[in-house]
């Protein structure tokens, strides 16, 4: 990627810029301030915008070629288990008084 201020002209280098909505302002320190040729900009937005999406769309591709890992029910405690039913045991008990 360049780190030029002129995303089609990467000879330009580095310097500020600012956009209007039909042209473009540049300034470096060996050309000060010009008007930028955005169309070669934009070509060069929509080549690196291409890009990116193919990169997504393999990246797409990779997770959805990837293997579903198994799910696992985890281990019972005994001893919890053991807690839980008494538990319920006491609230059975507890409806009864109730009632």
């Amino acid at each position: 990627m360049s780190r030029s201020i002129e995303p089609g002209n990467a000879r330009v280098g580095l310097g500020s810029r600012q956009d209007f909505w039909f042209t473009s302002l540049g300034w470096t320190a060996s050309r000060n301030v010009y008007e930028n040729a955005v169309g070669q900009d934009i070509r060069a937005l929509e080549r690196q915008l291409a890009a990116a999406n193919a990169h997504v769309t393999q990246l797409e591709q990779q997770l959805a070629n990837q293997p579903v890992p198994p799910t696992t029910t985890p281990p019972v405690d005994p001893k919890a288990a053991e807690a839980l039913a008494a538990l319920m045991e006491l609230a059975n008990a507890l409806k009864l008084v109730v009632a």
